[in-house]
């Protein structure tokens, strides 16, 4: 854990040779990096290579993205309407004539809904097919494997060796060179011996200061870990560098991180400033997600109430005075019917559920039943819309279910008469 820390803050200064910038460090996510992290190799350059061939098979591992198939919208029920006792037939005949223009104009409005729909589908199918292929092409590719392979070796060097260390720092003055030897703050087995141009003048106070960490040592590795570049820079010019990678990754943690390992920084107030402009982000995303919610619970409640409403109004007979006509509707679906009727529908095979409506006349009324005389009946519409011929219900047998009824006598539930 404490080298994945020490990681974690010195990523910048191991440089792949070969790569632009430096890739921020990230945390191993799948059982087989994992288990290499815990696993002790004989030197860091086989855990590095273990690491990094893991994170490339994890990377160009193809997986195909699941499309959704959109659920269809359904038609409401045909509007069913009552005559006020203080409203006349031709205003009852105009009322019943707009809300059947509204149900079918609601109708078509479905219907266009619906083929968005699913043509955003056949769209987004489309381009997840098109995406799966490019990615298999490019995952073929051995310049861009070979690519990813260097990016995961960069990150895992960033991981396992931590940030470079130089001691034993000695001055040749003849050769104006001078040599130490470089360890790692994450492998104690790692030692290099480096060797960098220094001028007479300056080799005092160069040693000096990298004794004191006034400056540091900046490295470029290749892929066998071995020091292809060697350079000094001082601690404000490290302390940059890491910063702007603090401003790519653009996460409050980086920026907690940054000042907590430098505290004194002149950039702490640029750091501090960018904390609190990416929690404000946060509260106002919050906020939105908040009032999307609420919208979505209002969307849902008033349709629940719609639904009922329309529920209710399906159920109702009629008034239920000796003599009125009425109407007693009946839902049949295929689940609980003969038959087990499907339908081609846009979205593929749905099941089908159908409205029987029974026209009758009030006998009598006792108690909390209403005895009502069954004269005719019709398959009025499905559910999912449109109107039946006789030859298609006759079909699936919804003739012989609804003349059980015909000039027989039923009891509906007096609830269910209009007030």
């Amino acid at each position: 854990e404490s080298r994945l820390s020490t990681a974690s803050y010195h990523r910048h200064e191991w440089i792949l040779q070969g790569n632009k910038g430096v890739l921020v460090f990230t945390l191993p996510i799948n059982k087989e990096k994992s288990s290499i992290l815990e696993k002790d190799y004989s030197d860091s350059i086989s855990k590095i290579k273990a690491y990094a061939t893991a994170s490339v098979k994890e990377k160009l591992t193809l997986v195909k993205k699941e499309i959704s198939t959109p659920t269809p919208l359904k038609y409401s029920l045909a509007p069913i309407l009552k005559k006020d006792e203080f409203e006349t037939t031709v205003d009852f005949q105009k009322r019943q004539a707009k809300a059947l223009i509204e149900w079918e104009n609601e109708k078509k409005s479905i219907d266009i809904k619906n083929a968005e729909a699913i043509k955003q589908y056949q769209k987004n199918v489309l381009d997840a097919q098109k995406e799966y292929e490019e990615k298999q092409k490019l995952f073929e590719d051995d310049s861009y494997r070979s690519k990813i392979y260097k990016a995961e070796i960069q990150e895992a060097t960033q991981l396992f060796l931590g940030r470079p260390v130089i001691r034993d720092l000695k001055y040749d003055a003849d050769r104006q060179k001078m040599s130490a030897v470089m360890y790692s703050s994450g492998d104690s087995s790692f030692a290099q011996n480096v060797e960098f141009d220094v001028a007479l003048a300056n080799a005092k106070s160069t040693k000096e200061d990298l004794e004191s960490g006034k400056i540091v040592p900046f490295v470029t590795l290749d892929s066998n870990l071995k020091v292809t570049n060697f350079k000094i820079v001082t601690n404000n010019i490290k302390i940059s560098m890491e910063y702007s990678m603090v401003k790519d990754a653009n996460t409050i943690k980086a920026y907690e991180e940054f000042i907590a390992k430098y505290p004194n920084s002149t950039l702490l107030k640029d750091a501090q400033n960018a904390i609190t402009r990416l929690k404000e982000l946060e509260r106002q995303n919050q906020i939105a997600k908040q009032k999307e919610e609420i919208q979505r619970q209002k969307e849902a409640q008033e349709a629940e109430r719609r639904a009922a409403e329309a529920e209710r109004e399906f159920y109702t007979i009629g008034r239920c005075e000796i003599g009125s006509d009425v109407i007693d509707r009946e839902k049949w679906s295929t689940e609980t019917g003969r038959g087990n009727i499907f339908a081609d529908g846009l979205f593929g095979k749905i099941q089908e559920e159908f409205v029987i409506e029974y026209y009758g006349t009030v006998e009598s009324v006792a108690g909390n039943k209403v005895k009502v005389h069954i004269n005719d009946w019709k398959v009025k519409q499905t559910l999912g819309g449109g109107f039946l011929a006789p030859k298609t219900y006759q079909k699936y047998n919804l003739q012989e279910r609804a003349e059980k009824k015909m000039g027989k006598a039923i009891f509906i539930d007096k609830s269910r008469c209009s007030k």
